[in-house]
């Protein structure tokens, strides 16, 4: 999909598919994961991470609510 775009259109694009696309899919398996992991370490890494993922993920919604217009 970006290979045939440039520029600003490539941009939103980029912004849509990596930032917000990406990054939901993200939160979403570390959600998951925090109802079924039972391994303590992977659990805390799980919990020290997903709020990261979730902000990394309203940087990304708020960059494409910009470029959007």
């Amino acid at each position: 999909t970006l290979s045939g775009l440039s520029g600003a259109g490539f941009d939103r694009e980029y912004i849509r598919m990596t930032g917000v696309q990406d990054h939901m899919a993200a939160v979403k398996a570390f959600e998951d994961g925090q109802r079924t992991v039972s391994d303590r370490d992977l659990r805390a890494y799980i919990d020290k991470t997903l709020p990261v993922l979730r902000q990394h993920l309203q940087h990304a919604q708020d960059i494409a609510g910009r470029m959007a217009g």
